[in-house]
């Protein structure tokens, strides 16, 4: 356990050096225009890169105290997070800390980014309805969604960091 500790900081920091994704397959380039997505700030200061199995994608910021405080949080560093599949329709991820959550009931789409509970956060490669806080979206089909976040497979590690 001891060897291992020593290598998540440096992975973080080569992410962070690297633009989060130096050797991985982009799914995205661009954020939602045409995908009806509504309420998400399109600044490219408000561009969070997803990695996870190789590949990564944009996540477009949502405009809220929610998201804010994702952004703030993601200016200290990347953030590594594991994921486990739900429902067949989303990826969980505990973030060990709350942020500040507004909760209305939503009908998800795949690619919105959802905060459950104030310590989750939930990406979605299919459809469900729920009280969430919405915290962005990614703009990708469903398929290459589930690739991105390993559908169908219990675990997964999920990296956030800040487009730079």
């Amino acid at each position: 356990m001891a060897r291992k500790i020593w290598f998540v900081p440096l992975l973080c920091a080569i992410m962070l050096f690297s633009g989060c994704a130096s050797e991985s397959e982009t799914l995205v380039s661009s954020p939602p225009e045409e995908s009806g997505a509504q309420g998400y700030e399109t600044a490219e200061e408000n561009m969070v890169i997803v990695s996870c199995n190789g590949m990564s994608a944009e996540l477009t910021l949502a405009a809220g105290e929610a998201a804010q405080a994702l952004y703030a949080r993601l200016r200290e560093g990347a953030l590594v997070i594991t994921g486990s599949d739900y429902g067949g329709f989303e990826k969980v991820c505990a973030l060990g800390f709350f942020l500040p959550d507004s909760d209305e009931w939503i009908r998800t789409q795949p690619g919105d980014v959802m905060l459950y509970q104030g310590n989750r956060i939930v990406f979605f490669y299919g459809s469900n309805s729920w009280a969430y806080t919405r915290l962005g979206y990614i703009d990708a089909s469903e398929q290459e969604l589930r690739r991105l976040l390993c559908a169908g497979e219990d675990m997964a590690e999920i990296t956030l960091c800040l487009k730079v």
